[in-house]
């Protein structure tokens, strides 16, 4: 597929981008930790109670959230044995120590090489990661490789339309010939993903969807604006940005 995967240069440049995202995210949030961590156990308990809902047993086994992030949904979910997993998990570690401070244990590593063992996963959470890896692929394989065969997976990623998709591959062939464009949001993404590219993406490496909502049914995400003409709006809505997919899949048997 075009596109598949992107130079680990290219995917350092990303990483270092939202490395410095978030570290101005952190400084801004002084005085607001309490805030942070009260929107972050909302989230956790959100997606848990929404699995609960689905039949699954959430607090039991072990819970991994890959991608974990400055404030995923690991931190806050009622489960004993949890594992987040982040390539930028030291620093995570360091500039959201408020948040970060569950018995979770946190290892440095790249999705597309979990330092896991096979089938050793009940539930593996994946909260927008999907468009900031380096290779879609490994990482879903990664994904399925470490679930039990009874497990689930909450999967999220933002889905636009294919203009972006191709914006995005255009974006990564000019960062091949040196050229560092000055685009909102393309550098820290190595990919914008269609709906139909994620679905193929999660069929190829064995998944089965339980659930699935969001994405184009529910486009845009930015709400209409009163002063904004019929013409623009219907543009907007029809080249639509980041609405959210949200999947619980389950490994095809082996």
């Amino acid at each position: 597929m075009l596109g598949n995967r992107v130079s680990h240069k290219r995917w350092r440049f990303a990483q270092q981008r939202e490395r410095e995202y978030q570290q101005r995210k952190a400084l801004s949030a002084a005085g607001r930790e309490q805030n942070i961590v009260a929107h972050a156990t909302v989230n956790a308990s959100r997606v848990s109670a929404f699995l609960g809902e689905l039949g699954y047993p959430i607090s039991e086994g072990l819970v991994l959230e890959v991608g974990s992030g400055a404030h995923g949904l690991i931190w806050k979910w009622p489960a004993n044995l949890r594992i987040a997993i982040d390539p930028l998990a030291v620093f995570y570690r360091s500039a959201f120590a408020y948040l970060q401070q569950n018995k979770v244990t946190v290892l440095a590593a790249c999705g597309e090489q979990l330092p896991l063992e096979n089938a050793v996963a009940d539930i593996i959470l994946s909260d927008n990661v999907l468009d900031h890896v380096q290779d879609p692929f490994a990482y879903l394989h990664e994904c399925a490789r470490v679930l039990k065969s009874g497990g689930i997976m909450y999967f999220t990623v933002d889905v636009h339309h294919a203009l972006y998709w191709w914006a995005g591959v255009a974006y990564n062939a000019l960062f091949r010939m040196g050229v560092r464009a000055k685009l909102p949001a393309f550098p820290n993404h190595p990919f914008h993903f269609t709906e139909s590219r994620v679905l193929h993406l999660l069929g190829a490496c064995g998944f089965q969807m339980v659930f699935r909502g969001g994405g184009c049914a529910h486009r845009p995400n930015a709400p209409d604006r009163p002063s904004e003409g019929a013409v623009r709006r219907s543009i907007r809505h029809l080249f639509f940005k980041n609405a959210r997919l949200e999947i619980v899949a389950k490994p095809v048997p082996r």
